[in-house]
């Protein structure tokens, strides 16, 4: 039997998720560039980039996760100077944002394992790479390890013949 306190526990992380819900279908393009911005320009700092990753995953739940694929292909603009072709190569910025919304991705847990599996596996392209390695990262912590074995199993026998 649940006591009072168990079960004010439970409402209360029912009651977090779908404040978390609320907040990502009412999110703003523009305030989601932003977010997604904050992580990207952290890219040569790997502690502060995974901690503001997993600050903007938090705050914007897992129900973000189709409109943060919806972004990979573009990328804020303007390019912050330190991202400028001139400074740092061609699509750097574009690298950048990519791995940006996977890492906040990685931060969603079992939450974006079918997302992930879905551009890992898919149609061709070039961002398939980045969530192969947020897929390896999650199976290294016991995350989708029986899916994602099973996957790189199946596609490898198919796919690199």
């Amino acid at each position: 039997m649940l006591t009072d306190l168990r079960m004010r526990n439970i409402l209360k992380i029912f009651s977090a998720q779908r404040e978390s819900d609320r907040v990502a279908k009412n999110i703003e393009p523009d305030a989601l560039n932003t977010a997604i911005r904050s992580v990207a320009i952290l890219v040569d700092s790997q502690v502060a980039f995974g901690s503001r990753a997993a600050d903007v995953a938090g705050q914007l739940g897992p129900s973000a996760i189709e409109m943060l694929v919806s972004r990979l292909h573009t990328p804020s603009c303007p390019t912050p100077e330190t991202f400028e072709s001139g400074v740092r190569g061609l699509g750097a910025w574009l690298t950048a944002w990519q791995f940006a919304v996977f890492e906040i991705l990685f931060h969603f847990r079992s939450s974006a394992v079918e997302v992930l599996r879905r551009i890992a596996w898919g149609e061709y392209d070039w961002t398939q790479g980045n969530a192969l390695e947020i897929l390896v990262r999650l199976a290294a912590e016991g995350i989708g390890r029986d899916v994602m074995t099973a996957d790189f199993h199946q596609n490898f026998r198919t796919r690199c013949r």
